[in-house]
Protein backbone atom coordinates (compact mmCIF):
# COMPACT_ATOMS: atom_id res chain seq x y z
CA UNK A 1 0.00 0.00 0.00
CA UNK A 2 1.07 3.53 -1.10
CA UNK A 3 1.20 5.98 2.33
CA UNK A 4 2.20 9.31 1.95
CA UNK A 5 4.58 9.73 4.73
CA UNK A 6 5.21 13.54 6.02
CA UNK A 7 7.93 14.42 8.14
CA UNK A 8 7.00 15.30 11.84
CA UNK A 9 7.86 18.50 11.96
CA UNK A 10 7.39 17.72 16.69
CA UNK A 11 6.79 20.42 19.28
CA UNK A 12 9.23 21.46 22.01
CA UNK A 13 9.13 19.06 25.06
CA UNK A 14 8.19 22.16 27.22
CA UNK A 15 4.72 22.01 24.65
CA UNK A 16 4.36 18.36 25.25
CA UNK A 17 4.76 18.72 29.59
CA UNK A 18 2.38 20.74 29.86
CA UNK A 19 -0.26 19.37 28.02
CA UNK A 20 -3.58 20.15 26.91
CA UNK A 21 -3.41 23.71 27.76
CA UNK A 22 -0.57 24.80 25.76
CA UNK A 23 -1.89 22.90 22.72
CA UNK A 24 -5.05 25.47 22.92
CA UNK A 25 -2.92 28.05 23.56
CA UNK A 26 -0.75 27.82 20.80
CA UNK A 27 -3.49 27.06 18.39
CA UNK A 28 -4.86 30.55 19.46
CA UNK A 29 -1.43 32.27 19.50
CA UNK A 30 -0.82 30.90 15.82
CA UNK A 31 -0.56 33.63 13.30
CA UNK A 32 -2.79 32.41 10.31
CA UNK A 33 -5.07 31.40 12.98
CA UNK A 34 -5.34 34.57 14.74
CA UNK A 35 -5.44 36.41 11.22
CA UNK A 36 -8.52 34.20 10.33
CA UNK A 37 -10.62 34.95 13.57
CA UNK A 38 -9.65 38.25 13.17
CA UNK A 39 -11.33 38.93 9.50
CA UNK A 40 -14.32 36.96 10.96
CA UNK A 41 -14.86 39.67 13.37
CA UNK A 42 -13.89 42.20 11.42
CA UNK A 43 -16.53 41.34 8.55
CA UNK A 44 -19.27 40.24 11.40
CA UNK A 45 -18.81 43.98 13.20
CA UNK A 46 -18.98 45.82 10.12
CA UNK A 47 -22.00 44.01 8.57
CA UNK A 48 -23.84 44.70 11.73
CA UNK A 49 -22.63 47.77 12.38
CA UNK A 50 -23.97 49.60 8.69
CA UNK A 51 -27.24 47.01 9.35
CA UNK A 52 -28.87 48.57 12.21
CA UNK A 53 -27.76 51.48 11.26
CA UNK A 54 -29.66 51.18 8.29
CA UNK A 55 -32.21 50.15 10.31
CA UNK A 56 -32.07 52.77 13.02
CA UNK A 57 -32.53 55.63 10.89
CA UNK A 58 -36.08 53.55 9.39
CA UNK A 59 -37.62 52.50 12.69
CA UNK A 60 -36.70 55.91 14.52
CA UNK A 61 -37.13 58.24 11.28
CA UNK A 62 -33.72 59.66 11.39
CA UNK A 63 -31.43 60.46 8.93
CA UNK A 64 -28.83 58.04 8.03
CA UNK A 65 -25.69 58.75 9.89
CA UNK A 66 -23.61 59.32 6.13
CA UNK A 67 -26.01 62.24 5.66
CA UNK A 68 -24.49 64.54 8.00
CA UNK A 69 -21.03 64.66 6.42
CA UNK A 70 -21.96 66.27 3.40
CA UNK A 71 -20.73 69.91 2.99
CA UNK A 72 -22.63 72.47 1.14
CA UNK A 73 -21.75 72.27 -2.06
CA UNK A 74 -23.78 69.06 -1.91
CA UNK A 75 -26.96 70.24 -0.72
CA UNK A 76 -28.31 68.77 -3.38
CA UNK A 77 -27.57 65.42 -2.19
CA UNK A 78 -28.51 65.95 1.41
CA UNK A 79 -30.65 62.93 2.98
CA UNK A 80 -34.31 63.46 4.32
CA UNK A 81 -36.11 62.03 6.88
CA UNK A 82 -38.14 58.39 6.26
CA UNK A 83 -41.14 57.35 6.86
CA UNK A 84 -42.57 53.77 6.28
CA UNK A 85 -45.21 52.02 7.24
CA UNK A 86 -44.66 49.02 9.80
CA UNK A 87 -45.28 46.59 7.16
CA UNK A 88 -42.55 48.23 4.72
CA UNK A 89 -40.54 48.18 7.88
CA UNK A 90 -40.79 44.34 8.39
CA UNK A 91 -39.78 44.14 4.81
CA UNK A 92 -36.51 46.21 5.49
CA UNK A 93 -35.72 44.36 8.44
CA UNK A 94 -36.20 41.06 7.05
CA UNK A 95 -33.91 41.81 4.16
CA UNK A 96 -31.27 43.18 6.38
CA UNK A 97 -31.17 39.96 8.02
CA UNK A 98 -31.10 38.05 5.18
CA UNK A 99 -28.19 40.36 3.34
CA UNK A 100 -26.37 40.50 6.85
CA UNK A 101 -26.50 36.25 7.50
CA UNK A 102 -26.04 35.57 3.33
CA UNK A 103 -22.68 37.27 3.13
CA UNK A 104 -21.50 35.69 6.90
CA UNK A 105 -22.17 32.61 5.64
CA UNK A 106 -20.65 32.56 2.65
CA UNK A 107 -17.36 34.86 3.64
CA UNK A 108 -13.81 33.09 3.33
CA UNK A 109 -15.86 29.75 3.12
CA UNK A 110 -14.89 27.55 -0.20
CA UNK A 111 -16.82 24.67 -1.76
CA UNK A 112 -16.54 21.07 -0.51
CA UNK A 113 -18.02 18.04 -1.95
CA UNK A 114 -20.11 15.63 0.12
CA UNK A 115 -18.16 12.03 1.19
CA UNK A 116 -20.09 8.87 0.96
CA UNK A 117 -20.68 8.59 4.78
CA UNK A 118 -20.63 11.55 7.28
CA UNK A 119 -22.38 14.45 7.24
CA UNK A 120 -20.58 18.01 6.15
CA UNK A 121 -18.98 20.34 8.14
CA UNK A 122 -20.95 23.63 8.24
CA UNK A 123 -18.19 25.52 6.76
CA UNK A 124 -14.57 24.99 5.54
CA UNK A 125 -11.83 27.81 5.50
CA UNK A 126 -8.95 26.98 3.39
CA UNK A 127 -5.67 29.82 4.23
CA UNK A 128 -5.55 31.43 1.11
CA UNK A 129 -8.33 30.06 -1.20
CA UNK A 130 -11.38 31.69 -1.77
CA UNK A 131 -12.33 29.55 -4.83
CA UNK A 132 -11.55 26.06 -5.51
CA UNK A 133 -9.28 24.24 -6.95
CA UNK A 134 -7.28 25.65 -3.87
CA UNK A 135 -3.36 25.95 -4.25
CA UNK A 136 -1.14 24.38 -1.65
CA UNK A 137 2.31 25.60 -2.01
CA UNK A 138 4.93 22.89 -1.32
CA UNK A 139 7.24 23.32 1.61
CA UNK A 140 4.47 24.95 3.43
CA UNK A 141 1.93 23.39 5.52
CA UNK A 142 -2.17 23.78 4.11
CA UNK A 143 -4.21 25.52 7.00
CA UNK A 144 -7.83 24.63 7.23
CA UNK A 145 -10.54 25.48 9.73
CA UNK A 146 -13.32 23.24 9.73
CA UNK A 147 -16.19 24.02 11.52
CA UNK A 148 -19.17 21.93 12.38
CA UNK A 149 -21.74 21.34 15.07
CA UNK A 150 -21.52 17.75 17.43
CA UNK A 151 -24.66 15.58 17.14
CA UNK A 152 -23.47 13.61 19.94
CA UNK A 153 -20.92 13.52 22.75
CA UNK A 154 -16.86 13.32 21.93
CA UNK A 155 -14.57 11.94 23.71
CA UNK A 156 -11.90 11.53 20.46
CA UNK A 157 -11.76 13.20 17.41
CA UNK A 158 -9.19 11.62 15.05
CA UNK A 159 -8.41 12.85 11.56
CA UNK A 160 -8.49 10.35 8.66
CA UNK A 161 -7.04 12.22 5.63
CA UNK A 162 -6.37 10.28 1.92
CA UNK A 163 -5.50 12.05 -1.54
CA UNK A 164 -6.98 10.95 -4.67
CA UNK A 165 -5.48 11.29 -8.06
CA UNK A 166 -4.40 9.74 -11.51
CA UNK A 167 -6.88 6.94 -10.63
CA UNK A 168 -5.77 6.39 -7.17
CA UNK A 169 -6.44 7.08 -3.56
CA UNK A 170 -4.20 6.61 -0.84
CA UNK A 171 -3.87 7.61 3.16
CA UNK A 172 -2.23 10.79 3.81
CA UNK A 173 -0.33 9.67 7.02
CA UNK A 174 -0.09 12.61 9.54
CA UNK A 175 2.83 13.44 11.36
CA UNK A 176 2.10 11.74 15.43
CA UNK A 177 1.59 15.29 16.66
CA UNK A 178 -1.22 16.21 14.69
CA UNK A 179 -3.23 12.59 14.72
CA UNK A 180 -4.93 13.43 17.60
CA UNK A 181 -7.96 16.32 16.49
CA UNK A 182 -8.42 16.76 19.67
CA UNK A 183 -5.07 18.76 20.27
CA UNK A 184 -6.30 20.82 17.60
CA UNK A 185 -9.65 22.02 18.44
CA UNK A 186 -9.25 26.17 18.37
CA UNK A 187 -10.15 27.61 21.70
CA UNK A 188 -11.24 24.53 22.89
CA UNK A 189 -10.79 20.93 23.80
CA UNK A 190 -12.35 17.15 24.31
CA UNK A 191 -14.94 15.90 25.35
CA UNK A 192 -17.30 17.80 23.41
CA UNK A 193 -20.69 17.86 24.36
CA UNK A 194 -23.80 16.99 22.36
CA UNK A 195 -24.79 20.53 19.98
CA UNK A 196 -21.48 21.95 20.40
CA UNK A 197 -20.09 24.15 17.71
CA UNK A 198 -16.33 23.20 17.29
CA UNK A 199 -13.32 24.59 15.24
CA UNK A 200 -10.73 21.84 13.80
CA UNK A 201 -7.45 23.18 12.89
CA UNK A 202 -5.89 20.83 9.91
CA UNK A 203 -2.47 21.70 9.33
CA UNK A 204 -1.45 19.57 6.29
CA UNK A 205 2.42 19.41 5.63
CA UNK A 206 2.74 19.62 1.65
CA UNK A 207 6.79 18.43 1.33
CA UNK A 208 8.95 19.69 -1.28
CA UNK A 209 9.20 16.80 -2.78
CA UNK A 210 5.52 16.39 -3.95
CA UNK A 211 5.34 16.50 -7.68
CA UNK A 212 3.33 18.93 -9.26
CA UNK A 213 -0.76 17.59 -9.30
CA UNK A 214 -4.52 18.25 -9.15
CA UNK A 215 -6.10 16.22 -6.36
CA UNK A 216 -8.76 15.76 -4.10
CA UNK A 217 -8.14 15.86 -0.51
CA UNK A 218 -10.69 14.31 2.06
CA UNK A 219 -10.91 14.37 5.44
CA UNK A 220 -12.80 12.22 7.57
CA UNK A 221 -12.86 13.10 11.63
CA UNK A 222 -13.89 9.83 13.40
CA UNK A 223 -14.95 9.52 16.77
CA UNK A 224 -14.53 7.12 19.85
CA UNK A 225 -16.30 4.66 18.05
CA UNK A 226 -14.08 5.08 14.97
CA UNK A 227 -17.88 6.14 13.41
CA UNK A 228 -17.40 9.23 10.82
CA UNK A 229 -18.78 12.46 12.75
CA UNK A 230 -18.06 15.17 9.82
CA UNK A 231 -16.62 14.48 6.32
CA UNK A 232 -15.88 16.67 2.87
CA UNK A 233 -13.73 16.17 -0.41
CA UNK A 234 -11.65 19.59 -1.73
CA UNK A 235 -10.46 19.78 -4.64
CA UNK A 236 -6.74 21.11 -4.99
CA UNK A 237 -3.84 21.13 -6.72
CA UNK A 238 -0.15 20.86 -5.84
CA UNK A 239 1.80 23.96 -6.84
Amino acid sequence: MLILKLTNRGRSSHQAECGRTCLVQENLKSPKIKLTLFIRICKCTITFMVSWSIVAAVLYNLEPPVCGYLSDEFAHLRCTRIFVSPSTTMQLLAIVYIISFASLAVADVVTVQQCTEGSLPLSVDVTGCRATPCELPKGQDAAVLVDFTADRHLTALVPKVHASFGGMTVPFELPDDRKDACQWLVGGMCPVSLDEDVTYELRLPVLAVYPSLSLTVELKLADQDNKVVTCFQLQAKVV
